[in-house]
């Protein structure tokens, strides 16, 4: 998207210089009403909205440090907090003191194999002892996110998890606590503005990935040696974490929440066949399961921080110019010294373009997809709209790198540049919302599926055998069995050799025998599907993290 900006702007820039002179050297002043910066405050010391600041007075209200699972999880790990600045703005936001350089923090699993291996080279052996040593501690990591395992089976590992438990029971902690407010914050050295809201850091959506990453490993350990108490609080303390996660007020911490829980997702399909529950430890977690049930909110991110996100650059490039563009878009060498021509350019952009029609354009598209998107009953018109927006987003982009959109801009006036760089502002910015959608509804599909492989594994432990049916279901289900909202019926279930298949017949509403997302037969269909013993549904352990 930046390279589109950029050439979109190059295009521009070519032509409007000869407009230099006809512009008037006037300071940019944002226009502010519902239509143009949408909020009235807070304000920055130089008349700008603080969007920044607005969104964290949202995501903070009724948060303490008591109440907030970031706190816990900051003291679990720093993760990859390094920034002593950003650290004492974070913290201060957070209501608490900066955390130490130096503490009992979680260590990743690329910290312990980095230290293990320091620990092999002091032991005075040949080169290929010393990499064939290292090697088996990665193929131990490897091995253990399989399956059930033992200690004894896997040592290395196994150290790895006894060092990381005093930080994991933080974590475990932190995800039983009511709220999670992870404050948008840079290292900005403005002591009066955050700075840019899409400069803003998330350091905690990493150290999230890795607790879930090492929580994972220890469930399947606790499967391996019989501690089945610890397996499924660790795979429930996973979904908490990935619902805390997509509290969040960015659209890619709703995507990390959701991939988090399904890792938990895969994971409680997997114990549930291992045949290593009873029938009462299979029903208890499936009840504990349905209360921590996927949580995401696509639109509420897409309608508060993207809108933001796009009125607060609209905003960097008003005060700024492309000098702010090149800050936003965070590429790596730009040049501080501007040229006489980019100067030029500047000063046409700020003075001579009509910034609130800028943002009059983006909010109109934002009213109108945020309206469209908030009907969430049938799936499949939504992602009608969709397809519809994805469509209209790649006209925009055509439009604004035709050559006679330059021309047409130099002698439009004010209005149509501001109705231009709204375009040019929109294509950039808007997220890939269908992908998000589509991940989104999956993660709803997969809790759907979990709690009908859990409740088969529930059966079976009862009776000796699979459900024969649907019907059989109804054995074992207290609730009311999910239904499949992209066929607005059951799911479909089959018996198959001595196991089952269960699946969604997927986003295109086809039948296609529950071939599809994770699933080895990918290019026979869309279905989402789940099984035990099947060749035509194998589910996978996620790959997220490789």
């Amino acid at each position: 998207m930046i390279a589109r900006f950029l050439l979109h702007y190059g295009m521009l820039s070519c032509l409007l210089p000869g407009s230099y002179l006809l512009a008037q050297e006037i300071e940019p002043k944002v226009v502010i009403g519902p239509e143009t910066t949408y909020i009235d405050g807070p304000l920055t010391t130089d008349g700008y909205i603080d969007y920044l600041a607005h969104l964290n007075a949202i995501l903070s209200k009724g948060v303490t440090p008591e109440n907030n699972a970031a706190v816990l999880l900051l003291k679990a790990s720093r993760g990859e907090i390094s920034d002593e600045k950003y650290m004492k703005k974070y913290c201060k936001a957070l209501g608490i003191k900066p955390q130490p350089l130096q503490g009992d923090y979680f260590m990743t699993y690329h910290q312990f194999a980095c230290q293990e291996e320091k620990k092999i080279k002091k032991r005075n052996l040949t080169f290929q002892e010393i990499n064939a040593a290292t090697d088996k501690i990665d193929e131990q990591f490897d091995n253990a996110g399989k399956g059930a395992w033992t200690r004894e089976k896997f040592p290395a590992i196994a150290q790895w998890i006894e060092a990381s438990n005093k930080p994991l029971e933080l974590v475990r902690k932190a995800t039983l606590r009511p709220r999670y407010y992870h404050p948008l914050v840079n290292s900005s050295d403005n002591a009066e503005h955050a700075g840019p809201l899409v400069a803003v850091l998330l350091p905690q959506v990493q150290s999230a990935r890795s607790f879930a990453r090492v929580l994972m490993v220890r469930s399947l350990l606790g499967l391996g040696e019989g501690n089945i108490e610890q397996c499924t609080e660790d795979i429930l303390t996973i979904r908490r974490l990935g619902n805390h996660i997509a509290q969040g007020a960015t659209l890619v911490e709703q995507l990390v929440g959701i991939a988090i829980v399904g890792i938990a997702q895969n994971l409680e399909q997997k114990v549930a066949l291992s045949g290593k529950l009873s029938t009462k430890q299979l029903l208890n977690y499936r009840t504990k399961m349905r209360k921590t049930a996927i949580k995401s909110n696509m639109l509420r991110s897409f309608s508060q921080c993207e809108r933001f996100m796009y009125l607060d650059s609209v905003q960097q490039v008003m005060k700024g110019g492309m000098e702010s563009m090149n800050l936003l878009s965070g590429i790596a060498g730009a040049s501080k010294k501007k040229t006489r021509m980019q100067d030029m350019l500047d000063n046409v952009i700020s003075s001579s373009t009509d910034w609130s029609v800028t943002m009059k354009e983006g909010n109109q598209l934002y009213d109108k997809y945020e309206k469209q998107l908030s009907n969430d009953e049938d799936w499949i018109a939504q992602d009608n709209v969709l397809v519809k927006m994805e469509k209209e987003i790649k006209e925009l982009a055509v439009e604004t790198s035709d050559f006679s959109a330059g021309l047409k801009a130099l002698l439009g006036g004010p209005e149509y540049r501001g109705k231009m760089m709204g375009k040019v502002f929109v294509g950039l910015l808007l997220p890939a919302l269908r992908s998000a959608s589509m991940a989104e509804k999956r993660a709803i599909v997969m809790d759907d599926l979990s709690f009908m492989v859990i409740t088969a594994a529930a059966h079976k432990s009862e009776t000796g055998e699979f459900p024969r049916s649907i019907a059989d279901f109804s054995r074992n289900a207290t609730d009311e069995l999910p239904v499949d909202r992209y066929a607005n019926d059951d799911y479909r279930y089959r018996v198959e050799g001595n196991g089952f298949v269960v699946y969604s017949v997927g986003p295109n509403r086809k039948d296609e025998d529950g071939n599809g997302v994770f699933n080895q037969r990918r290019d026979k269909g869309d279905d989402y599907g789940a099984g035990y013993e099947s060749q035509a549904i194998n589910v996978k352990p996620s790959n997220i993290f490789k």
